[in-house]
């Protein structure tokens, strides 16, 4: 069961005490003595009234493990980071819901698995945080219905791949950095990602850049790579020729020696 331990902030200057949260949510999963999940029952008129006006949600610091539905139809930025959230389930967030919702900050909690359609209708959500969880999966639908998302990070996680997310056409800044990623290889469907311009590799166990890697980054308009603090010893001449338009590339603290350095920027030339 969740016992609050937060407020939530209405507009930014009212604040909800914790014994009024209630009225707020409608917790998908609420736990009772014998474990069975249950719905919990809340005052939908008083919510409603409410949540003409809510702007902002925070919840952080508690012994939440699963996550509820809003019933805030303006709500657009959520807080739930440094809890211990271990799993959203499919429609976790319904854009009926929450059809403004453009922000969503999950830092520091226990998601181990990002599910098919935890995102449901979700046309407003522009910028997503997971950093700092237990991520060792993204199914391939898990995203399929934001159409705008621009910034994903998915920092410090345990990733041993690039995710597939070629269906978030509006995708801008993708961030997996400190994850267990050896092989940087990005999947097919990232041809169709034209906006990508920033991503973030750094602190991996990449060894090696070939001519692969990158390619199918070839239609889209990469401008700053992050590759630095792995363990990077060889690069192809042509690992970089796809970045057509890259300024801004940062390699630092990798074993690599001048030699290798100059088949990198070879393939830049």
């Amino acid at each position: 069961m969740c016992q609050h331990q937060n407020r939530c902030s209405i507009k930014s200057d009212l604040e909800i005490k914790n014994e009024k949260i209630d009225l707020l949510l409608h917790y998908m999963f609420n736990h009772n003595a014998n474990g069975a999940e249950k719905e919990k029952e809340i005052n939908m008129k008083t919510a409603s009234e409410v949540s003409s006006e809510a702007i902002h949600y925070t919840q952080q610091y508690n012994t939440c493990k699963y996550f509820w539905k809003c019933v805030l139809t303006n709500l657009r930025y959520v807080w739930l980071d440094n809890n211990k959230i271990a799993g959203l389930q499919a429609n976790a967030f319904d854009g009926s819901m929450v059809p403004k919702l453009s922000k969503l900050y999950l830092r520091n909690n226990r998601i181990s698995v990002i599910e098919s359609k935890t995102f449901v209708n979700m046309p407003a959500l522009i910028q997503v945080y997971r950093s700092n969880n237990d991520i060792q999966k993204i199914e391939p639908d898990a995203f399929e219905y934001t159409p705008l998302v621009q910034l994903i990070n998915l920092d410090s996680n345990y990733l041993s791949k690039i995710p597939r997310l070629g269906k978030l056409k509006s995708l801008k800044s993708l961030f997996i950095q400190a994850n267990l990623i050896s092989n940087p290889t990005f999947p097919d469907e990232f041809r169709n990602l034209k906006k990508i311009n920033d991503i973030g590799l750094s602190n991996n166990a990449i060894r090696t850049l070939d001519d692969l890697t990158f390619r199918n980054l070839q239609n889209s308009d990469v401008r700053k790579l992050g590759i630095s603090r792995s363990q990077i010893d060889e690069i192809s001449t042509g690992a970089f020729k796809w970045l057509r338009n890259i300024t801004s590339l940062k390699l630092g603290y990798n074993p690599l020696a001048s030699s290798d350095l100059e088949m990198a920027f070879h393939g830049l030339v």
